[in-house]
């Protein structure tokens, strides 16, 4: 069985270091079940794995280059993949029920909370590598 889009989500926010959602194993098989369940068609809307956002007090200038590069390709496939949640929305048309209407609300909420997470995390390192007194 394919993994779903929730539980890529639900399972990027637990990888995530400083994010404020806290989730649980649990939680990551009800979301992936109740995907299932709601027959929500988000089975090849699944998230990129998120880069890994270098420490900027340590990080070369090349792998801070590398990881921009990691960034931006996450930036577009995750911005492909809300858009397949759109998709997969509009497709169900008027048919929707609240309750899948919600959990694509909250699908496509996680996932951009993921986005938004990556882009800070990267610039937070970016100015702290530009802060950094000049190598001599």
């Amino acid at each position: 069985m394919k993994p779903s889009a929730i539980t890529h989500a639900l399972v990027l926010l637990l990888a995530l270091p400083g994010t404020s959602s806290v989730l649980l194993a649990e939680e990551v098989d009800a979301a992936a079940t109740e995907s299932a369940d709601l027959n929500l068609g988000v089975e090849d809307c699944t998230f990129p794995v998120p880069p890994v956002i270098p420490d900027g007090a340590t990080v070369t200038e090349e792998e801070l280059r590398r990881a921009a590069g990691g960034v931006r390709e996450y930036q577009v496939t995750m911005e492909a993949s809300l858009a397949c949640i759109d998709e997969a929305e509009a497709a169900l048309g008027e048919e929707i029920t609240e309750e899948q209407k919600s959990a694509l609300n909250t699908l496509y909420n996680n996932g951009y909370e993921q986005l938004t997470t990556i882009a800070d995390s990267f610039n937070q390192q970016l100015r702290i590598f530009r802060a950094r007194p000049p190598a001599n």
